[in-house]
């Protein structure tokens, strides 16, 4: 069963830590966050991390004032490809059938011991024609990003009359 060969099952973990304080006229709330994605596919992993402030205060009855910063990072290591593009893993699997030993296939470097002639250090195959080995894709070409953000945000609030509020 070559799926069950490659794909082992995936998980995500969440941890999240949070305060917060209000009084009458102000509230203030700190939040940290991370979270790991362990996918199906060997060797593919997201780790994100992400730290929000957000705060307000009433600086007169009419007068309120907001503010917000969330900072977020994220690293992906050998994300799978997509579409029809050789960093695409299921295209192999679209393409090479059920019979294909994927533990045959776990060694994808050539270094001399292979029942076929390669050359050392190159990709270890089944089929040198028309597919890469699933595992050389994702540790080889290897398809990573590393992402930083900070979306911030500030507002102000007036109230004019009873019924109209300018921001």
């Amino acid at each position: 069963n070559n799926l069950r060969d490659y794909f082992k099952t995936g998980s995500t973990w969440n941890t999240n830590v949070a305060v917060s304080r209000a009084t009458e006229n102000s509230n203030i709330r700190l939040s940290v966050t991370n979270g790991q994605i362990m996918s199906m596919a060997p060797g593919y992993s997201i780790n994100r991390r992400s730290v929000a402030l957000k705060g307000g205060a009433s600086v007169t009855d009419k007068l309120h004032a907001n503010a917000s910063m969330n900072y977020m990072t994220q690293d992906a290591h050998n994300r799978m490809g997509t579409g029809y593009y050789d960093d695409n893993i299921m295209q192999n699997f679209t393409w090479f059938g059920r019979q294909v030993d994927l533990n045959a296939l776990r060694h994808y470097r050539c270094d001399g011991t292979e029942p076929t002639a390669c050359v050392i250090g190159q990709e270890y195959n089944w089929n040198y024609n028309y597919h890469d080995n699933p595992y050389w894709v994702q540790f080889v070409n290897q398809n990573g990003d590393e992402r930083d953000r900070l979306i911030g945000d500030i507002s102000a609030d007036y109230q004019i009359n009873d019924w109209i509020t300018v921001t």
